[in-house]
């Protein structure tokens, strides 16, 4: 099974699937995995996507030029763009609508991973990778297949988090704008003396840094990835307190795996991620985040990264594998 992987989106695709949170993407994370581990995986995009591509695994990626690029987004065949395209059995990509020129290769299957609850799927799709569901069947093509999988990081295992020596302080990594609510937390945490670290780029115009009293709060920029484990590491609670439907975060995912209490909004992939009580909180205003703040001894570390190791990289991979085998299937029968 050959397949051919496009990535329109501009930056560099990291491989370490825990990077800065600038730069997170769950298609970029599968891509990542795939590309480590198969031979017939090739990725094409943008020059500077392969910046962090190891040396060994180049040969495997291809670079777009900028007008080839705009074309595929126009709309132009892309078999006709790029004519290696037709020994491929799958092409896979995010939810660009890409053109194929069917009379040319009929048989080439379109697999698609919407991210997002408000992405809707071309209704030509018939393949949809939908992860950890998010509830947002509704905007998908009726006739379309879709495949479970889930997304996620490397992780530590239970051995490893028995060696932390966690401290009572928040730890939210994640961009910061009105839809996760990090000026809300600020309030709450400096109302509350409750120390909380922030970390992430600030969305333009969002006033987050008005609300950092540098007592209870503090922001710490866009950090590097070797003091966000270690912040994960420490910290007992990570919120995750989005005000829409999105699916469970890369980041909150991660910061599970490494021990950390999720407080979240009772929506999206939320609902089905979080045991209230268990791994986290459900926490839908100031009184639910008390509580849940003065409860958070209550919740074992070990709990919380054993839930999330079920979105680990290894289930993650093997989800995927899963679901392309049996589009394979479908291919061929």
């Amino acid at each position: 099974m050959k397949i051919a992987y496009f990535d329109l989106n501009e930056g560099p695709l990291f491989e370490d699937y825990a990077y800065d949170p600038k730069n997170y993407g769950g298609g970029r994370i599968i891509a990542a995995s795939l590309l480590e581990k198969f031979s017939d995986f090739h990725i094409y995009g943008y020059p500077n996507c392969f910046e962090n591509v190891r040396f060994h695994k180049k040969q495997q990626c291809f670079v777009l030029d900028l007008d080839t690029i705009k074309k595929i987004k126009f709309g132009y065949p892309i078999n006709q763009l790029l004519p290696q395209i037709n020994q491929y059995d799958i092409i896979f990509h995010h939810t660009y609508n890409i053109s194929i020129n069917r009379s040319e290769c009929p048989d080439i299957t379109e697999v698609v991973w919407p991210v997002g609850w408000r992405e809707t799927v071309h209704h030509n799709i018939k393949h949809i990778l939908a992860f950890d569901r998010d509830h947002q069947e509704t905007v998908y093509p009726s006739d379309a297949n879709i495949y479970d999988i889930v997304i996620g990081p490397q992780m530590p295992t239970m051995q490893e988090i028995l060696t932390y020596e966690k401290e009572d302080f928040i730890f939210q990594c994640s961009r910061h704008c009105d839809m996760y609510q990090s000026i809300l937390l600020a309030q709450i945490c400096n109302k509350h003396s409750i120390k909380a670290y922030f970390a992430g780029p600030i969305d333009h115009g969002y006033p987050l840094l008005n609300f950092i009293d540098n007592k209870n709060t503090f922001y710490l920029g866009s950090i590097p990835e070797k003091l966000k484990i270690d912040l994960y590491k420490r910290s007992k609670v990570n919120t995750q307190l989005q005000n829409y439907p999105i699916s469970a975060t890369l980041s909150g995912k991660q910061a599970a795996g490494y021990g950390n209490i999720i407080f979240a909004t009772n929506i999206g992939g939320w609902k089905d991620y979080i045991k209230n009580g268990v791994n986290g909180f459900f926490v839908n205003n100031e009184d639910d985040f008390i509580e849940a703040w003065k409860n958070r001894n209550s919740i074992n570390p070990l709990d919380c990264n054993r839930i999330a190791s079920e979105h680990s990289e290894n289930n993650m991979v093997n989800s995927v594998i899963k679901a392309l085998n049996q589009i394979e299937k479908n291919r061929n029968a």
